[in-house]
């Protein structure tokens, strides 16, 4: 994408973003919320960045803390400024990525933004579960994780959550033709972690329901990752009105939402 391309990018993001401002946020206009985090992940790609914590507060104290007459100028020097550090020390590989936050034991939030994969209650048992207790190589994830990406199938394993007698639906036997590994070893976590959910209320799930399930995945992703922002900034010295206009939880509502999802991972689901 051309400079000119990506700075009209870069314009109708803010446009978008301003709106939805005007509105009163995410509350006010879900539909819109969803449309302007679709743009903003668009925009990171754009740069050849991940839509990772970082980058996402990055975009996010630009916009909240320079003038509209500036604000696209510097969002663009920034994102540049960081793209060119970013991809002059990226791994070589999504292998030795995942190689490398196996080490550390990364944030996941972090972490599978960079290897294009969203963050949804298998893709993170996959992470949690079966990369970081060495249950199985990088190279393996990594093949669970394209799997998943070329499939599009995370509202079909939401699904299969759904489904009496998982093992012998014709839903597990198209999972595992996919080269799902991993799905016998997350029903049972599942099902031991969430014994409150009852299939039997849900065994007629459609895939509106599914859709619907995706983007509260989505809304879910991005106030966990504002709350994060927010005791970040606390930790700094940031007094609590600025801590949470900066992470951009200054609505009562989302400032609840954001605090329920961080400290409590059954949202997840």
């Amino acid at each position: 994408m051309i400079k000119t391309e990506i700075k009209g990018f870069i314009h109708k993001y803010l446009d978008k973003y301003y709106l939805l401002q005007n509105k009163g946020g995410a509350t006010r206009d879900g539909e819109l919320y969803h449309e302007v985090s679709s743009l903003e992940k668009k925009l990171l790609r754009s740069f050849g960045l991940p839509r990772s914590n970082k980058f996402s507060n990055l975009i996010w104290n630009i916009v909240d803390t320079t003038s509209q007459e500036k604000v696209a100028s510097v969002l663009y020097n920034e994102l540049s400024k960081e793209a060119e550090s970013y991809l002059s020390t990226y791994p070589k590989t999504f292998n030795q990525l995942l190689s490398s936050a196996r080490l550390s034991k990364a944030d996941p939030f972090e972490v599978l933004p960079e290897v294009l994969i969203g963050a949804n209650s298998y893709t993170l048992f996959v992470y949690n579960e079966i990369l970081l207790k060495n249950i199985d190589s990088e190279d393996n994830v990594m093949s669970e994780y394209q799997s998943i990406r070329n499939k599009n199938c995370l509202t079909e394993i939401y699904q299969l959550t759904q489904t009496i007698n998982w093992d012998e639906s014709e839903l597990f036997s198209r999972l595992s033709s996919y080269g799902l590994k991993y799905l016998p070893l997350y029903m049972t976590w599942f099902e031991k972690n969430h014994p409150q959910i009852k299939k039997e209320d849900n065994v007629a799930i459609s895939q509106n329901s599914g859709y619907l399930k995706s983007k509260v995945d989505e809304v879910c992703f991005l106030l966990n990752m504002s709350y994060k922002q927010y005791l970040k900034l606390l930790n700094k010295g940031f007094d609590e009105e600025r801590a949470r206009k900066l992470s951009g939880l200054s609505d009562q509502r989302s400032f609840f939402f954001a605090y329920t999802f961080y400290h409590n991972t059954d949202f997840f689901i």
